[in-house]
């Protein structure tokens, strides 16, 4: 039976969320009494907002990441835990025998919850389960018990979905009816809107207006997003010790994802945002759920399109590399993950409204905790890695993520979890 559990969830997941999502909320379209065609169309407009944002996301990644490497070779980077990205901690976790377990109580919980009023998120954003999952994988590594396991992931997912409800009101505007139970996002904006608050205490720095509106403001013409794309790429390739001519094109480039990321962003809310009223409609009009606001829970990536993320994550590549180098008791080389930090740090810069200043600031306190997090699940995810299979990289002993390190909610759990073991 969890052999062909396991099956059916694979066949689904391998379609990947560009296909996924689409089916995913035309389904709910039709559940929240959307007409066919309109609920078709929303489906269909999600997804090529997805196929957009992927694009976009290929730009950023495929020029970050030369840049990135460009900068650990020339400055002499050297430790012994190599980041391999965000995609081997969603293999390992994948690749656990718990997945169905997980995935199953997971989303019966959510219902529950949703349905009791105990959170008004509910997660569509099936791919990203792994998140939720990991949590529950490392207990189950560290214990080998499968009730452990599922319990630690369940209360793993609990605590984002919470998080995803508390950020809710930080986006609102931007994405009404949405939230973003992301775990590789969500676990830190409580510190976020806590540094900020911090900040606002600060003389001089409290009234230094960094944000895009405020740059705009004082630059003109040249303080538009795509300019300001432009002379953060122009630094990072500097700093990659790039010649002119690879400056030039690493700083188009990132002026063409912080022109363009936004665009895609609007094409999918324009369908995601039917499904999100209906659902409301739908709320008001049920007498068992009235009273109760749904959110419809989706991947963190669509945050780049918050004004100030992409600039605040670009300038951290070369900052998260200097305290690599710096940290006692470091001994992750930030390398695969560097590509996606405007992912990773999005939510410091939210909670600045958009401030960059105070996005890289709060974001550069972040990453210290973050490279100790990734330092000390290390071994524990080398050990998940073998298990499933993973190939090492030649001289490679110990791997780990940033990813890893930014599941801050998912640590604790594992941790107290680990009494257990």
């Amino acid at each position: 039976m969890m052999g062909v559990a396991r099956s059916i969830l694979d066949f689904i997941l391998d379609m990947g969320p560009v296909v996924m999502m689409p089916l995913i909320i035309f389904v709910f379209g039709l559940i929240f009494r959307v007409k066919f065609q309109k609920a078709l169309k929303a489906g269909i407009t999600v997804g090529m907002g997805f196929i957009g944002i992927n694009v976009i996301i290929g730009i950023l990644v495929d020029n970050l990441g030369p840049a990135s490497q460009a900068m650990i070779e020339n400055w002499g980077v050297n430790l012994n835990v190599i980041d391999m990205g965000w995609s081997v901690t969603a293999a390992v976790s994948w690749g656990s025998v718990i997945v169905p377990l997980v995935f199953a109580s997971v989303l019966i919980v959510n219902i529950i919850l949703v349905y009791t009023g105990l959170t008004r998120t509910f997660s569509v954003d099936i791919w990203n389960y792994w998140s939720f999952i990991f949590g529950g994988a490392l207990v189950y590594h560290q214990t080998e018990s499968i009730v452990l396991g599922v319990l630690a992931g369940v209360i793993t997912a609990i605590g984002y979905l919470k998080l995803a409800d508390f950020a809710y009101p930080l986006t609102k505007d931007e994405y009404p009816g949405v939230s973003f139970p992301h775990c590789c996002t969500i676990s830190w904006v409580p510190f976020a809107v806590l540094m900020n608050k911090l900040i606002d205490k600060i003389p001089g720095l409290r009234s230094l207006k960094t944000d895009p509106n405020s740059i705009q403001k004082k630059l003109g013409f040249f303080g538009e997003p795509m300019f300001l794309g432009i002379f953060v790429g122009a630094a990072l390739g500097l700093a990659a010790f790039y010649d002119a001519q690879k400056i030039i094109l690493l700083a188009l480039n990132m002026g063409a994802v912080m022109l363009l990321m936004p665009k895609m962003v609007a094409l999918l809310m324009e369908g995601l945002s039917v499904i999100a009223a209906a659902a409301q409609e739908f709320v008001k009009k049920n007498k068992r759920l009235k009273g109760k606001d749904i959110l419809i829970g989706i991947d963190g990536a669509i945050i780049l399109g918050m004004p100030g993320v992409i600039a605040t994550g670009v300038l951290m590549v070369p900052i998260i590399l200097l305290l690599a180098i710096l940290l006692p008791g470091n001994r992750v080389l930030p390398f695969a993950d560097l590509s996606v930090l405007p992912i990773w740090f999005a939510w410091n810069t939210i909670a600045a409204k958009g401030n960059v200043v105070r996005g890289v600031l709060i974001s550069t306190i972040m990453a210290v905790f973050v490279l100790f997090i990734a330092t000390d699940l290390a071994q524990l995810t080398t050990a998940m890695a073998s298990e499933v299979g993973f190939e090492f990289p030649s001289g490679t002993n110990e791997i780990t993520s940033l990813a890893t390190g930014q599941h801050l909610l998912t640590w604790i759990v594992a941790k107290i979890f680990s009494i257990f073991g």
